[in-house]
């Protein structure tokens, strides 16, 4: 006798599958949930957001945003490359980056003609911030000299933040082989030159001509001693850059479980990264292509000596360059919280503007009036030099922002103002002289 296998009926299996379906997404919306609790938790400066944004970076390729836009320039060091650059705001502005490779809002390269003014800013990152923050100022100033009414205002920035001489003397060369012209040129430069590059420079046995931390930035370049290491660190970085891709176009790209998996994954990549230009770096360290020739007398106030005469002697050519082009040149030295004198500062400034316990710091105070009286020496051979590092001594406002020495929209607008004095008391000698030129017949260009 054979017994009948009876089957539960349809309904009833139904229901059963839709159980587990119910608590398979209950026990998979949990562990999303205890994912972003880990977010949130463990990591409490990250977001679910903040991971999706880093992972698109590393997908592009620009997971620094500073160094994965430089490029290494044949004639100034480096620049940034108007094809992976975005564009970021300042002073409410939108700036992007132009063809020649600095941060501004104009091709960079005009002609002098009767109806324009183009005034050139060179320097590192406070004349640039200055050239932004201070731009209403400068532009007003200029408007209401009488010589200028009327006259188009053009702004060139050939400031880059890092910028150290002779990068500056290099960028007006630059410009002008170009075709670019100018009638007045303001150099605003003292803390890269004086303190970092003794910091960043001097410290790693860099020279103290080359670009601000040179060794780090040519790291891309290959030194033939450590090629294999070289190809090693292109192979990490390639590996790093197609996980972040693979994950972007996975059909899991929008879930914090997989998110969170590719970050734990992207951070044991960074560290073989950081491991082996650890290791990369000491390799280099009697290596001409990152640091160039030594220094003769390396270490201690002979180095800061050094630095502010190549500081000085570079604007010295950037004054005999500009005569030969009837060109205004205006040096600029700012201000600096680390000298003494320079300002009384806020309880602000204290907290967050002195970093004593950096190398900067003491450099600073050292370094800095080396460079103050290497200024006035130029005054001495015909540059006009504006002196300016203790140009907050009479605000007890906060102005300083970091402890850098870069400040905020006041604090860029008050140099700003005694700079166009400057420039304005310049326009009407350049005018008297050329008046007196074409009186006596002699006046050449």
């Amino acid at each position: 006798m054979t017994t009948e296998q009876t089957q539960p009926p349809v309904p009833r299996r139904r229901r059963r599958l839709v159980k587990w379906t119910i608590g398979l997404l209950v026990c998979y919306g949990l562990v999303e949930l205890a994912s972003l609790g880990v977010l949130y938790c463990v990591m409490p400066q990250a977001s679910f957001e903040v991971l999706r944004m880093d992972r698109e970076e590393v997908a592009r390729g620009d997971s620094d945003p500073v160094t994965s836009t430089e490029v290494i320039h044949p004639y100034l060091g480096w620049v940034h490359n108007p094809q992976l650059a975005v564009s970021e705001y300042v002073a409410d502005r939108e700036v992007g980056v132009n063809q020649l490779g600095f941060k501004d809002d104009n091709p960079g390269l005009f002609k002098r003609g009767p109806d324009s003014f183009i005034l050139g800013i060179a320097g590192g990152s406070q004349a640039w911030q200055i050239s932004w923050e201070a731009e209403e100022v400068i532009r007003k100033r200029l408007k209401e000299h009488p010589k200028l009414a009327g006259k188009t205002i053009r702004i060139v920035r050939m400031a880059l933040p890092g910028y150290k001489q002779p990068q500056q003397l290099m960028a007006y060369n630059y410009f002008l082989a170009l075709g670019g012209e100018f009638d007045a040129v303001v150099n605003i430069d003292g803390f890269v030159d004086g303190v970092l590059s003794i910091t960043d420079n001097a410290a790693m046995g860099t020279s103290l001509a080359y670009p601000r931390s040179w060794h780090a930035r040519s790291i891309v370049m290959s030194d033939p001693r450590v090629s294999s290491d070289s190809y090693e660190l292109l192979r990490l970085r390639a590996e790093r850059q197609q996980m972040a891709k693979d994950a972007e176009t996975s059909m899991f790209s929008w879930s914090p479980v997989y998110t969170v998996a590719w970050f734990y994954r992207d951070q044991s990549a960074k560290e073989k990264l950081i491991d082996l230009g650890i290791r990369l770096s000491k390799s280099q360290d009697d290596s001409y292509l990152h640091h160039g020739p030594p220094e003769p007398q390396p270490g201690g106030p002979e180095e800061e000596a050094e630095a502010a005469r190549l500081w000085a002697q570079c604007s010295l050519q950037m004054n005999e360059l500009s005569k030969g082009f009837n060109t205004i040149y205006i040096h600029v030295l700012p201000p600096n919280q680390y000298l003494e004198g320079a300002k009384k500062l806020h309880a602000k400034e204290q907290a967050y503007c002195i970093a004593d316990h950096e190398p900067y710091a003491k450099v600073a105070r050292s370094s800095y009036p080396k460079l103050v009286e290497a200024g006035n020496a130029l005054t001495k051979r015909g540059v006009r030099f504006l002196d300016e590092s203790k140009a907050f001594a009479e605000h007890e406002e906060p102005l300083f922002i970091d402890p850098f020495c870069h400040f905020n929209v006041d604090g860029s607008e008050i140099v700003a103002e005694n700079i166009m004095k400057a420039l304005s008391a310049a326009i009407d000698q350049q005018t008297e002289k050329t008046a007196v030129g074409m009186l006596n017949g002699n006046l050449n260009r």
